[in-house]
Formats: C-alpha cells, sequence, structure tokens
C-alpha cells in the first residue's frame, strides 16, 4: 500500500491537502470544478470524491444521476489509502444513502475541519435530491452535525430552520442550532429568501451555537456571472482552516477572493447568458 503522502513532517513546503466531496458540472463553473480551481489559487492539493454527475447549463438543471455506493465508497476508501486530507469539503450529497457512506467514512478516519455546504438546488432552477426533511436519524443531519462549519445561503438556511416564518438571521441560527449541532455556521447574505440579490452589500453572519461571532460585509458585485459562488467560498474557507487560520479569518480570506472572483468574472466572461466566476486574470491566479 502506498504511504500516506501528507505524513512527512520534516517536509515544510508540503501542500495542504484538501478533500472535495461535491457533484460534478458538465459547464465547469461549480462543484468539483469549481472546488479544484480554488484550492489551486490557495495553493493547496484538491483530492475528490464524486457524489453526481449533473447535466445543466443557464437553462437550469436537466439531469442528475448519482454515482451509486459502490463507486462512491471506492472513491473514499482509495483516497484514504493514499492521504490524509487537511480539512474536507462536502458540497452535493444528492441522497440519504451517499450521505450515510460519507459519513461512516469520515467517523473511521477521524477527520477534522469539515466544511459542509448545504448544497439544496442550482442557482439556475432546479433541486438536488429529495426534499429535505430535520429528521436527525437522515445521512444528510449526520453531515450537518459533523460539520466544523456548516455554511447555507439565506433559503438554504431557512429550510435548515425549519421553514420559520422570520427572516431574522439570528432566529434562523437559533432554530438551526435547535435542530443540528454544528460547530459554527455561516449565513450567507449574497441572496435574500427569495432567492434574488437585494442591496448594495453582502453581508455574511457568522454564529456559535446560536450566538453571533461576527459579520463579513462585502461590496455587492452586479454581474450575471456568479455559477459556483457558494462551492467555491466553502472550497475557500477550507483552505484556509487547513492553513491554521482561524474560522473567522478563514472566512475573510475566502470572502475576499471570492468578491475578487465575481469581479474578473464579470470584466472576463465565457458567456453573455449566467456563467462561471474567474479565477485567474488571463496572466497569472488573482492575488488578495
Amino acid at each position: 500500500m502506498m504511504g500516506k503522502t501528507t505524513d512527512h513532517p520534516g517536509n515544510p513546503g508540503r501542500r495542504k491537502v484538501i478533500l472535495c466531496i461535491a457533484g460534478s458540472d458538465n459547464t465547469g463553473g461549480a462543484g468539483i470544478q469549481a472546488d479544484i480551481l480554488t484550492c489551486n489559487h490557495f495553493g493547496c492539493h484538491a483530492g475528490t470524491v464524486v457524489t453526481a454527475v449533473t447535466a445543466q447549463n443557464y437553462r437550469g438543471l436537466r439531469l442528475i444521476e448519482p454515482v451509486g455506493a459502490d463507486m462512491l465508497i471506492a472513491q473514499l476508501d482509495t483516497f484514504f489509502e493514499a492521504y490524509a486530507p487537511d480539512a474536507v469539503k462536502i458540497g452535493l450529497v444528492p441522497d440519504d444513502v451517499s450521505a450515510d457512506i460519507i459519513a461512516d467514512v469520515l467517523c473511521r478516519s477521524n477527520v477534522r475541519n469539515i466544511v459542509v455546504d448545504p448544497v439544496m438546488g442550482a442557482t439556475c432552477g432546479g433541486r438536488f435530491g429529495h426534499v429535505f426533511t430535520a429528521d436527525h436519524t437522515t445521512g444528510r443531519c449526520r453531515l450537518y452535525n459533523m460539520a466544523s462549519l456548516l455554511t447555507p445561503n439565506l433559503p438554504e438556511a431557512r429550510i435548515l430552520a425549519g421553514d420559520l416564518d422570520t427572516d431574522n438571521p439570528h432566529d434562523i441560527a437559533s432554530a438551526i442550532y435547535r435542530n443540528f449541532n454544528p460547530g459554527y455556521l455561516l449565513i450567507k447574505g449574497g441572496h435574500t429568501p427569495d432567492g434574488k440579490p437585494h442591496g448594495d452589500v453582502c453581508t455574511d453572519r457568522l454564529f456559535d451555537r446560536g450566538n453571533a461571532i461576527c459579520e463579513i460585509n462585502m461590496p455587492r458585485i452586479d454581474s450575471p456571472h456568479t455559477h459556483g459562488t457558494g462551492c467555491a467560498l466553502s472550497s475557500a474557507i477550507a483552505c484556509g482552516l487547513a492553513r491554521g487560520e482561524a474560522v473567522d479569518e478563514a472566512i475573510y480570506n475566502g470572502c475576499l477572493f471570492l468578491n475578487e472572483a465575481i469581479s474578473l468574472g464579470k470584466k472576463h466572461p465565457v458567456t453573455d447568458c449566467y456563467g462561471p466566476l474567474c479565477y485567474s486574470s488571463g496572466s497569472g491566479a488573482i492575488s488578495l
């Protein structure tokens, strides 16, 4: 068996390893593709476990197909035979069978720095997997409870809170902590509850056990090229945690990176329609 490539305490130049567990996006803007680009920007190595293959574009989600239990297990097992990740980012989990498999492997592997982005649908339209239920025995709930950091946007946070009749992030956070037990909770402010952008500033709010820790404010960039923002941000945060940053520092640096990637996506689009972020200006990686 190959020795674990991360076990080199005498090599200070060793890159951090991020295990990215997510779906594949055929247009290259979100999912595993966005995770790899983000990790590369931060100088980290992205190991990947594909949970599902999607067919989607700016018109919406056309088809999603889980890879199946055997393939999912094989990907996870072969990764952990070779690597000990410094952080794990979890995105699209298409069903509870997949979620249980992932949770079982992560529990056995005693990993840390688990960032869970509770992907529930494509921004361009279309829902991933089954409708969420707050049954604590479900696989997805196990992952939410294992999370060092849970990163829902506001519409997703409202669902996790049990569809509360409020838009108050503090009330929503308290309800999420009643339902689940993540370490930290980041409620992203890029969208209002109806899923539409609003205002000149995006405010992300970090909570610990329902208590507000800080707010991260970034100027809103008016651009249609925001495909993969949630994937990129959660991967960027995972990279920061892997490098030893405190959770608030990792989130702040991730937000700076995302803001610049949105700005570059507006300047250097690949389509006139809803498109992806841009991770480089064409002359090298973007800088924070």
